[in-house]
């Protein structure tokens, strides 16, 4: 059965229950998030997300995945 997510993504159920709640993708890039600040620190995680926002060309951006990834900025501020 697909739910949607705390992420707001489509999801099965299982999967969400077992990820706390998010979808492969954004537990995934969760995970990444975790690990570039634990080994590197909290200044690299700004760097990370400031260089993925600037290098997002309009060519290849869509609303949904702006809106997705500033989504997930405040996400990982609420954990």
């Amino acid at each position: 059965m697909m739910v949607k997510t705390r992420c707001s993504h489509l999801e099965e159920k299982l999967y969400a229950d077992v990820h706390h709640g998010l979808c492969r993708q954004c537990h995934s890039n969760f995970v990444f998030l975790l690990e570039l600040e634990e080994k590197y620190g909290e200044d690299a995680l700004i760097e990370y997300w400031y260089a993925k926002i600037l290098t997002y060309s309009s060519s290849e951006r869509n609303e949904y995945d702006v809106y997705c990834l500033i989504d997930h900025l405040g996400f990982i501020n609420r954990i």
